[in-house]
């Protein structure tokens, strides 16, 4: 449950607002990293290594009870089943790296 929680906090943050779509692959980001060796391998130690997330530490608790509640429905989706291979994602052209492709303010990548 707690990696459920981190994960939803994560979607919340960094993708309240877009589409279901968007959400669902920043939240795979998460999943894809704590597959992958190269990262920890739980939801919330990916999350809170410095540098990698820009909400994290969060400083306010979250405002909208319908996005929280929507971003939990897509963290649990996105660990049953990542929806793309990404393990980076960024603002479009902030970072210099040949994306897989760009969902609503996110550009994703491979690496």
């Amino acid at each position: 449950m707690l990696e459920v929680i981190c994960i939803a906090l994560a979607v919340y943050y960094e993708s309240r607002g877009e589409s279901e779509l968007g959400q669902l692959a920043v939240a795979s980001v998460i999943v894809n990293r704590v597959a992958d060796p190269r990262w920890p391998d739980h939801a919330c130690a990916v999350i809170a290594q410095p540098g990698q997330f820009e909400f994290y530490p969060p400083t306010n608790p979250p405002e909208h009870k319908a996005s929280i509640e929507q971003a939990f429905a897509i963290a649990q989706r996105a660990i049953l089943n990542p929806i793309i291979p990404a393990t980076f994602f960024s603002r479009p052209g902030l970072l210099k790296r040949t994306s897989l492709l760009t969902i609503d303010n996110h550009e994703f990548y491979l690496e």
